[in-house]
């Protein structure tokens, strides 16, 4: 999760009831506390904010498991009935891999969307003092974030981002073949390192969002909004091109490492979703 979805982890942490876990309904319904603790690495609440952002993210909460955990539900399901499918084409296998990408940013706008107003709220209430803590807790943990991205080689760059991506893919078919890896290999080295841009991008950000603290109020929530609905607009077009070639690089590869799954790596697969759904199906109640 970058900066930015950070800021909005306020509310938008609904990704921890799907992280790997044998009690993944009762995290869904404690996420109050375990939000508190991920929010204290930002700023420091007072009681009567911490009220309110209770009352605030069980809103949030309750909306999100009676409109969007059955979404989840049936994705996963649509899936898995491609996995059953065997001896699906690479075109094919192509073109699900950009369908589900595309799924999982109509889920995150959504989400962005309905907490919005929440967040807003929030942040208006935050003293001058916490404001200044929030602020520069954002700044330390960007720039610890690049410290060592940024010095590192080409070389070091590429193998991180292959390890990264074989970590991100393990749960869910097991160790790659070295003909996957071969393949990982080539997509790492074809991408654009944007690591710079993405600092540069997310320092200009944060300054935006120091700007905005003189503004009358009125003001003030109106680029608010902006910066925490549509951070996007802020990238240069070099650093949306760039990071529009590696999103279809990525796509590229990922859907190539799908066709040269074997049997085993299918059924693993079709096991990790199949516990999905059951997580989801005890979260919902």
């Amino acid at each position: 999760m970058n900066t930015l979805k950070r800021v909005c982890g306020f509310f938008l942490l609904f990704l921890l009831p799907f992280l790997h876990s044998c009690s993944t309904s009762y995290v869904y319904d404690n996420l109050d506390w375990l939000v508190h603790w991920y929010v204290d690495d930002y700023v420091e609440l007072t009681p009567r904010q911490k009220k309110e952002f209770d009352q605030r993210f069980s809103q949030l909460q309750r909306w999100h498991k009676e409109n969007e955990l059955q979404e989840y539900q049936q994705w996963l399901e649509s899936i898995r009935e491609q996995l059953l499918r065997r001896q699906l084409s690479p075109e094919e296998i192509s073109v699900y891999v950009r369908s589900h990408r595309q799924k999982t940013l109509v889920f995150w706008d959504r989400l962005v969307t309905q907490a919005e107003p929440h967040l807003l709220q929030l942040l208006e209430q935050l003293s001058e003092k916490q404001r200044q803590n929030l602020i520069e807790n954002i700044r330390r943990q960007m720039l610890k974030r690049y410290e060592t991205r940024l010095t590192a080689s080409r070389t070091e760059w590429e193998k991180d981002k292959v390890a990264r991506m074989e970590k991100g893919l393990k749960p869910w078919i097991g160790s790659l073949s070295q003909d996957q890896k071969k393949r990982l290999n080539r997509w790492a080295s074809s991408l654009h390192n944007v690591d710079k841009l993405n600092r540069e991008f997310r320092l200009d950000w944060l300054t935006r969002l120091i700007d905005l603290q003189p503004l009358p109020l009125s003001e003030r929530r109106g680029k608010l909004s902006e910066l925490v609905a549509n951070p996007e607009r802020f990238r240069t077009p070099e650093h949306l091109q760039f990071l529009k070639e590696n999103r279809e690089l990525t796509d590229a590869a990922i859907a190539e490492v799908i066709a040269l799954r074997s049997n085993r790596q299918n059924n693993t697969a079709l096991a990790e979703i199949d516990q999905w759904l059951r997580r989801i199906k005890n979260s919902r109640g």
